[in-house]
């Protein structure tokens, strides 16, 4: 067999679709992965186990989907809004909103039904709302618990009952648009100039002006994004809506189309310079940005590379833009996934996350220093399902978990942990890890350790596997060919020792104490001897409650040269 000191340095192309694993021949394979799963992609090349999810609230009625919603007036006034059946409550600094004791809530005329096609545009501490079975509203807030949803007084108002109500909402140069009724399909609306509820036309350049995109189909506008110029897509293709080299005005409107992919009807979001969009068939993300070389809109299929990832169906997303600059959306089957994405670095790396049930909804919202993924979980309790309001935390690793932090206790007993009841739960206690236990009325031991702190929550597994070896073999390709690991290193930052190929470095000693702190790494760690296959794959796991940043893979692999 030859010997060849294999690496792998990065992670970056993330998970690649199946159809890729042939294609030895390219960049993106010596950067891919065949599995990566609760690891998020960084965009320094590593991957870290994903944090786990606090436990907030259950929301209302856990029988009737619910969907998130960002509210932000600044980086330090933000607000997750839970919709759901005729109803809105709130969520900031990591709580739920309370008064008198209960959930603050206002009443809303949105049914369950319809919470998926609701589009949002927001100025300061009013967000206008839009959905096409039902006329536009408006929500103020005025204080933590003084929020108020109206229906406001139009004038001149481009619709009605009969024709419906308009689908896609922005803001665009000091304008309130709609797009997309079920009469006027093509047409879009704009109101007078800093008058956000006059709709009066006129021939005046602040006033309100109507345009119909001219179209050899009729689609309907699904989606508004306010740049430079405002974006409009249709369910059959891109324009770009400009007043020449001036301000929009009823006389100057130029329609021109980009592109013809077709979106759905999914807020898009922005990174950077770039506004994504869902592609009409649900199972594409597509960026859209000017191209100076072609002067004119391009747009490039982000899911490209990990089509099985968007086949599932992508349902909700939002971005995160720090720490890491990642696309977070909710697919139909329930899995959150992750593209941590930087157009100007060549990054574009997916990543999957499951959790003990699915993800139904998601909202990122900024704090001081990053932004906080808010997530409903739905669970099964006790032969009961659940929906529970969530937020990734970088701390924990554990799913819908709460802490401890107080004087010395051996377990859990005030019935704090009812939302888990009858699961098994990992715990860690005082950085040590305690043996899983089953919630009982709402309470759990600790076998017997007496910790100060304590993590306790769902356990999930992080997984990340390699794509099967190339290289090694002097005579051209290693495909086919029996390969053996003799020694792999996996390169740690501040981790616990996770399990290569199903083994676990040992860390301890018959002499070590329980409930003494699990050891974390920063450097190599080793395994030996591997067994002989074809693929040569590697595969980490960390099913411990803490950390594990992998930085690299390399190690030294003897190739059968046949």
């Amino acid at each position: 067999m030859a010997r060849t000191n294999a690496i792998q340095t990065n992670f970056l192309s993330g998970e690649l679709s199946p159809i890729l694993f042939g294609r030895v021949d390219t960049d993106r394979y010596t950067s891919g992965v065949e599995t990566c799963e609760n690891f998020i992609i960084k965009l320094h090349g590593g991957v870290e186990r994903r944090g786990g999810t606090h436990y907030v609230a259950a929301v209302k009625d856990s029988t009737k989907k619910a969907r998130l919603i960002r509210f932000e007036f600044n980086r330090a006034q933000s607000y997750v809004l839970e919709f759901g059946e005729n109803y809105i409550r709130f969520f900031t600094q990591n709580g739920q909103v309370v008064s008198g004791g209960s959930a603050y809530e206002i009443s809303s005329p949105y049914t369950e039904a319809q919470l998926d096609e609701i589009q949002v545009a927001q100025s300061a501490d009013t967000m206008y709302i839009v959905h096409p079975d039902v006329a536009p509203r408006k929500l103020v807030r005025t204080s933590n618990t003084s929020w108020a949803l109206t229906a406001p007084s139009f004038t001149a108002p481009k619709w009605d009952a009969t024709d419906k109500y308009p689908r896609s909402v922005t803001f665009h140069q000091q304008r309130l648009w709609f797009g997309g009724t079920e009469g006027k399909p093509q047409t879009i609306f704009a109101s007078k100039s800093d008058d956000f509820e006059n709709f009066t036309l006129g021939v005046n350049d602040d006033d309100a002006l109507e345009y119909q995109i001219a179209s050899y189909k009729v689609n309907t506008v699904e989606w508004m994004s306010s740049t430079e110029v405002l974006l409009v897509g249709t369910s059959g293709g891109e324009f770009k809506v400009t007043g020449g080299n001036a301000p929009l005005t009823p006389s100057n409107v130029q329609v021109t189309r980009q592109t013809s992919y077709g979106g759905k009807n999914i807020q898009p979001r922005h990174i950077g310079y770039q506004t994504l969009f869902v592609q009409g068939t649900g199972r594409s993300i597509r960026s859209y940005e000017y191209s100076w070389t072609n002067d004119s809109y391009d747009s490039e299929d982000l899911t490209f590379l990990a089509n099985h990832i968007g086949d599932e169906g992508i349902k909700q997303m939002a971005y995160q833009m720090a720490p890491d600059s990642i696309l977070w959306c909710v697919l139909d089957n329930g899995v959150l996934a992750g593209m941590t994405y930087d157009k100007n670095r060549s990054i574009v790396g997916w990543h999957r996350h499951t959790t003990d049930g699915t993800f139904e909804s998601l909202a990122v919202i900024p704090q001081s220093t990053v932004d906080q993924v808010w997530v409903i979980s739905k669970r099964t309790i006790g032969g009961v399902t659940k929906r529970y309001v969530e937020y990734l935390d970088p701390d924990l690793h554990v799913d819908s978990a709460l802490t401890y932090s107080g004087s010395a206790i051996t377990g859990i007993t005030s019935g704090g942990l009812a939302h888990l009841e009858g699961k098994t739960v990992s715990i860690l206690g005082d950085d040590a890890v305690v043996p899983n236990a089953t919630v009982s009325s709402g309470n759990v031991s600790f076998g017997g350790a007496s910790v100060t702190k304590a993590d306790i929550g769902l356990p999930f597994t992080s997984t990340l596997k390699t794509l099967a070896v190339e290289g090694g073999n002097p005579a051209g390709t290693a495909q086919g060919l029996q390969k053996r690991w003799n020694e792999i290193y996996v390169r740690l930052h501040d981790s616990f020792f996770p399990k290569i190929n199903g083994i676990r470095p040992p860390v301890r000693s018959p002499a070590t104490g329980m409930g003494t702190a699990e050891p974390k790494t920063t450097g190599d760690v080793r395994v030996r001897n591997e067994g002989v296959d074809l693929d040569g794959q590697v595969t980490i796991t960390q099913d411990l409650p803490g950390p594990t940043h992998l930085l690299s893979i390399f190690g030294t692999l003897s190739v059968n040269g046949g």
